[in-house]
């Protein structure tokens, strides 16, 4: 169950950010084709915004991941030359 909804979550949020704001602009009274561009528009507004919050947090614990990762591989090495 945990891995159809670790699967299709990311459909599912994708789907609502766009859906959602398309609704609220039918809601303004615009027609159709305006309802769509401005429900698109936001959407993208919305997912850039949401990247550029996520993107330094990202790669600040990527960063660390590979520092340690490096390090380890480097002590290791270290330690196996002067054991033997």
């Amino acid at each position: 169950m945990k891995d159809k909804i670790k699967r299709f979550a990311p459909i599912a949020l994708t789907s609502g950010a766009v859906v959602l704001p398309t609704f609220a602009s039918f809601a303004e009274g615009a027609t159709a084709d305006a309802s769509l561009v401005t429900g698109a528009t936001n959407a993208v507004a919305q997912v850039t915004a949401n990247i550029n919050a996520v993107v330094p947090i990202a790669l600040g614990i990527l960063g660390t991941v590979l520092a340690i990762k490096i390090g380890v591989r480097v002590f290791k090495s270290m330690t196996k030359s002067s054991a033997g």
